[in-house]
């Protein structure tokens, strides 16, 4: 859009007629709003895509009023579209990192823009043929990094808080990838949707693609450079609203106490990580992980990966789910698995009975071994309905299929008092509407 705002706007400053008789800059604005129109319909109409155009039509419409286009009332303007449109869209990654990266950009260049007017450049300076071949180059580079390092900062809350990692080459990956996407990516994009009507856009096509090529091999080259990602644990809320308010404060004002903004943003960091659960178990309790010295070490098999994956991550654990399996803590045979965790015994129940139909007798002599494991534990999880197979017995938590039916995931925290805290999914959405009551299951059979 601003590719083509600039082209309108200087071709058609080429005739003065024009110049003296039509608003030019609003006319290039209009222009731009269709042709941004045209690749929100052309691309797909994904989110992303409508988030970045309702910021770019605020943006154009304060043109049209002969407003700054870029300034914080837009940017709550367009938060305010998207939440009354899509008010569940506060709590995604996207809209998060979005917002938090324009506003702190907005507030960085409206510092930058209002210090320039203090300072004045000394003409000797500006007399130098050499700096003003070299200023340009050096403005575009610095402006880069510059916008890198404060978008970077400004994401890095959303980014830690849903995907408990950062990368650490952001700066380096941008100066490399960037120039790429401005010189070569969207240029030919332009041309080849100007082009499209006639059937022409193909070499405009071409040229994109080896474009993108290339932006892959070298977002790849610095992705696979020692040291890419830094791994962040699940942090607490109250350090997350500390940080996010300390950004937000350091973002909207505008005289000498910006700075103290600083402030909660350092407590944020410092302060303690959320407490890591001893064992936690899938929400079809296919799969159990007990913390070890390690790190979480998962009962064996392929089922839960993607729960598995995403408990390493909040643990800030860089291991994928086939080293999580490898990891010593469990003893398992054909029937069951057992671990020891903080000195308490937990057993796991495999789901033998439905894979396999045995015999009466070898069907009774595992039920009589799960029966025995099942007085010997403190914490017995079974992939199916125990139906009271271990109701007697030491166990202080015992959880089967249907709990987590009910329930969804759970976590169990090991306290030092011999008690065992039980956390589940259910009982952190208390109050919400979709949260509803699971039905029986002889009301949930259809004639």
């Amino acid at each position: 859009a601003g590719a083509v705002f600039w082209l309108v706007r200087a071709g058609l400053a080429l005739f003065p007629a024009l110049v003296l008789r039509w608003p030019l800059k609003k006319i290039a604005a209009a222009v731009a709003w269709l042709v941004a129109l045209a690749y929100l319909l052309l691309s797909g109409n994904s989110v992303a895509t409508q988030r970045a155009f309702i910021m770019l039509s605020v943006a154009l419409l304060a043109l049209l009023l002969d407003r700054p286009a870029i300034s914080m009332r837009n940017l709550a303007v367009a938060a305010w579209i998207i939440l009354l449109v899509s008010p569940h869209k506060v709590v995604s990654a996207g809209f998060q990192m979005s917002f938090m990266a324009v506003a702190g950009l907005v507030a960085a260049y409206e510092w930058i823009t209002w210090r320039r007017r203090q300072v004045d450049e000394s003409a000797s300076v500006s007399g130098k043929r050499w700096w003003r071949l070299l200023r340009w180059p050096i403005a575009l580079t610095a402006g880069l990094a510059l916008t890198t390092v404060i978008a970077s900062a400004y994401t890095a809350l959303p980014a830690a808080w849903h995907f408990h990692r950062l990368p650490a080459h952001g700066l380096l990956g941008n100066l490399a990838a960037l120039p790429i996407l401005s010189a070569v990516v969207m240029p030919t994009g332009l041309m080849a949707l100007a082009l499209m009507p006639f059937g022409l856009e193909e070499p405009a096509l071409v040229v994109m693609e080896r474009g993108l090529s290339l932006m892959m091999h070298v977002s790849q080259w610095i992705a696979a450079l020692p040291g890419s990602w830094w791994r962040v644990p699940q942090m607490q809320v109250v350090a997350a609203v500390l940080i996010g308010g300390g950004l937000m404060w350091l973002a909207l004002r505008r005289d000498g106490w910006r700075l103290a903004g600083l402030a909660p943003v350092l407590a944020g960091i410092l302060w303690p990580l959320a407490p890591q659960p001893d064992v936690l178990v899938e929400e079809r309790a296919r799969l159990v992980a007990v913390r070890t010295q390690e790190g979480l070490a998962a009962t064996p098999g392929r089922a839960g990966d993607f729960a598995l994956r995403i408990w390493l991550e909040r643990d800030g654990d860089g291991a994928d789910p086939k080293t999580a399996r490898t990891r010593s803590g469990w003893q398992c045979d054909g029937l069951l698995c057992r671990a020891k965790v903080e000195g308490r015994a937990v057993v796991y129940l495999k789901d033998v009975f439905r894979r396999r139909r045995g015999q009466v007798a070898e069907r009774e002599e595992a039920l009589l071994a799960m029966q025995d494991a099942c007085l010997r534990a403190d914490v017995v999880v079974a992939a199916f309905p125990l139906r009271g197979l271990c109701r007697g017995g030491g166990a202080r938590v015992i959880i089967d299929r249907f709990d987590v039916w009910r329930n969804g995931a759970y976590a169990l925290f090991m306290r030092r008092d011999d008690d065992v805290e039980v956390r589940h999914v259910r009982g952190s959405l208390p109050g919400r509407p979709w949260a509803a009551e699971p039905l029986a299951r002889y009301k949930t059979r259809t004639r």
